[in-house]
């Protein structure tokens, strides 16, 4: 709401305040310089939790433990997108919310949500002469306290497109007459909600967890586990959007929407080891390992709606990964004034795609599904460690170094001109490798002791050596601070391609006190 002498003040095309972002994107090769963010966004969990575990050594082979625990949740979720009001003229001014309760504008989301999810296990740790056995089980069930539409061509409670459900049949002919399309024979929402939607189903697993550790020499043991691990989704993925409110008049796919009937992610994890104690203070660690990940968030395929070219997608569970490499860690405690430790991890992640959307945004670019393993975006095929600890309780100097082989990265190929670029589609997912990172920190301290306070001085110095570590780069070459674009495009500052974003954080220096009375 405005009056007539707000809006003469804000009529004037020089006052840049209430502009809208999408206004000012005149290119793609410039930084918004002005505007208003409409977004308004509020979130709030509040949690409930009760736990209860026994444990006791009921002989001298076996100490058996259970324990129960229960999780309510209350979430409060709203998501505005304001829409800017107009002048006489045209010019935009203040935003306002695009409805009177938000409930039914797509730009408005506003729910709350309770799930509740209960989880108890019993394991027993067996002791024989000559090897130790844990095993146990773990009964976990979650109930979202979520519902889905029960027509999936016409999904949207606040805006139907099927007659049936925007008029009553008042002669109860099966069909919607034109003398029926009135709007004091509208179906308002609440009666909707009373045929609307079905319950999501609960969702119940069964988790066996076992490892056997056994002694080959008096300073050897070799080791084995096995689990299984079921992970909730996010309730993001759970709820965001699953209220399925479609624009009608955009064509394409929508989405991808929240959907309560989610299942748990579910890891299957192998693991064998070999620890073995050379000296008195030094230890040599390896393990090999496999994860098998299953029912990963992703996105569905369109799902057609009642209306003609118009479709959505919802999370479902469909990705699955399988991550596989071994460890070997050298470690001498602390003895001397002095200890160190130093890890070297070879991985391999292999998966359908790296992120929930990713599907999505590939349907949207006229791509087929992912049907092919692909190395993941967060896949670190090598890690190096180390660190080394120089003093005593009183003083002393840390010293870590962290090396690693880059990230995988989806090749890029531009063609057309400087003025319309388009990407070439095709390309193997993950195909390329980004630039190996390296960091280098330091820490030390000194304590002192006043009249029975204690003081530690400290200094703590990160990425020591400044380096740019690349953690994002151009598709087209590689690098985190070089593209191709650049060269071919002229008329726009250059600088636009400088994206501290592409690095870690530099080089940082922190001093402080700490004071124990």
């Amino acid at each position: 709401k405005y009056n007539e002498n707000y809006s003469r003040l804000y009529d004037d095309p020089t006052d840049p305040r209430y502009v809208h972002p999408d206004s000012l994107n005149v290119s793609g090769y410039h930084y918004r310089v002005a505007g208003t963010n409409l977004n308004r966004f509020a979130r709030n969990t509040k949690s409930i939790i009760a736990k209860w575990d026994i444990t006791s050594q009921i002989d001298k082979h076996n100490l058996p433990k259970v324990g129960i625990e229960v999780q309510a949740d209350d979430l409060s979720y709203e998501n505005i997108t304001l829409v800017p009001a107009k002048t006489a003229l045209g010019r935009e001014i203040v935003p306002f919310i695009p409805s009177i309760d938000g409930v039914e504008s797509t730009n408005h989301d506003l729910f709350q949500r309770t799930p509740f999810k209960v989880s108890a296990y019993a394991q027993d740790k067996i002791e024989l002469d000559n090897m130790i056995i844990n095993i146990g089980l773990r009964l976990e069930t979650f109930d979202p306290n979520g519902k889905t539409p029960v027509d999936p061509s016409d999904p949207d409670i606040y805006n139907p497109f099927k007659l049936e459900h925007r008029y009553h049949d008042l002669n109860g002919d099966g069909q919607i007459g034109l003398a029926e399309e009135v709007a004091s024979n509208a179906i308002t929402v609440a009666e909707r909600e009373t045929y609307w939607y079905k319950k999501a189903s609960r969702k119940t697993s069964l988790s066996p967890r076992l490892g056997i550790a056994y002694p080959i020499t008096d300073k050897g043991i070799i080791r084995f586990s096995y689990g299984i691990f079921e992970q909730i989704p996010e309730y993001s993925q759970l709820y965001q959007g699953d209220q399925y409110k479609l624009v009608s008049a955009q064509q394409g796919v929508q989405g991808p929407y929240g959907n309560n009937d989610l299942k748990p992610q579910r890891s299957t994890i192998y693991e064998i080891g070999l620890q073995q104690q050379m000296t008195d203070n030094i230890a040599v660690d390896v393990t090999g390992f496999y994860r098998d990940i299953r029912d990963w968030i992703s996105s569905s395929q369109p799902i057609p709606t009642f209306l003609a070219g118009l479709s959505y997608s919802q999370r479902i569970n469909r990705d699955f990964a399988n991550v596989r490499g071994i460890t070997l860690s050298v470690k001498r405690r602390w003895a001397q004034n002095f200890s160190f430790g130093i890890d070297y991890t070879f991985q391999v992640a292999d998966g359908t795609n790296s992120t929930p959307d990713q599907e999505f945004y590939a349907q949207q670019n006229g791509q087929e599904p992912t049907k092919t393993l692909a190395p993941l975006s967060w896949d670190q095929t090598h890690t190096l460690n180390g660190n080394i600890f120089i003093g005593n309780e009183q003083q002393g100097i840390s010293i870590i170094a962290a090396v690693s082989s880059g990230q995988p990265y989806t090749p890029t190929r531009l063609t057309g001109s400087n003025t319309g670029k388009n990407v070439m589609a095709g390309l193997v997912q993950n195909s390329g490798r980004k630039p190996y990172i390296a960091r280098f920190d330091v820490e030390a301290f000194k304590n002192f002791s006043f009249s029975g306070v204690d003081v530690q001085l400290f200094v703590r110095a990160f990425n020591v050596f400044d380096r740019k570590n690349p953690i994002n780069v151009f598709g087209d070459t590689g690098l985190a601070d070089y593209t191709l674009q650049q060269v071919e495009i002229s008329g726009y500052d250059k600088g636009w391609f400088d994206l501290p974003t592409n690095f870690s954080e530099p080089r940082s220096v922190y001093l402080g006190t700490k004071i124990s009375l």
